[in-house]
């Protein structure tokens, strides 16, 4: 006999030809000095991509799949059991010395750098039409990254003054992902963001431009459309 519902953890019930397995993501750039407090989810394709300090763009297929501004569409629900991250250097991060060292070449981002996101950094998600606390708040250390690169030598030896640097969030693989025990509703026509924010206004110490997409994991219900 074919498995045609779900109950989730919550209570709730998912009909499965309804539901499926459809990661949502949005980006935001910055650069290395200037203030971080971007909201992810509020546009979407040709719209302008939240930026601090970086040249203005507009967004493409790369940057969000988001088919309505800072909310679910009206034919859509989404549950979140996941969220995670990819983050790409803008520019070289480089060492201060004697001779000044590159450590991450564009688009490799350092694994200093990320680690002083990680101190710094806190990712919000609130749902709901004038609502103000999150639904889900934690340090940007918090979010373990599922997808994103894993290193292969090729046996190239870097020129001098050129280090090899590059932060991932810990094992880079769909396992790593800390997933929440009951999922989070995002109902039809429902407004959502997240927040990326440093209480200290910039990462101190940050020498990298940066372009981060931030992916919300779960199941989407299917469009009528």
């Amino acid at each position: 006999m074919a498995i045609e519902q779900i109950q989730l953890p919550d209570g709730s019930t998912v009909v499965i030809d309804e539901w499926l397995h459809y990661p949502v993501y949005s980006t935001l750039e910055w650069a290395a000095a200037s203030p971080i407090r971007l909201r992810l989810f509020s546009y979407i394709i040709g719209q302008q991509v939240p930026h601090s300090g970086t040249a203005t763009r507009n967004a493409d297929t790369s940057d969000t799949n988001m088919v309505a501004k800072g909310r679910m569409n009206w034919d859509e629900g989404y549950r979140v059991f996941s969220q995670t991250y990819e983050i790409f250097g803008l520019s070289d991060a480089r060492i201060a010395t004697s001779l000044t060292t590159t450590v991450a070449q564009a688009p490799d981002y350092s694994a200093l750098n990320l680690r002083r996101l990680q101190r710094d950094l806190v990712i919000s998600l609130t749902i709901g039409a004038d609502i103000s606390k999150p639904q889900a708040r934690a340090p940007f250390s918090y979010f373990h990254q599922g997808i994103g690169p894993v290193v292969y030598t090729c046996g190239d030896q870097p020129s001098v003054n050129v280090a090899y640097s590059q932060g991932t969030g810990g094992d880079v693989r769909w396992s790593a992902q800390r997933r929440y025990k009951l999922p989070i509703s995002i109902n039809p026509d429902m407004p959502m963001y997240v927040i990326v924010a440093s209480s200290f206004g910039n990462v101190a110490g940050l020498n990298q431009d940066t372009r981060y997409r931030h992916y919300l994991d779960g199941t989407k219900r299917r469009p009528l459309g």
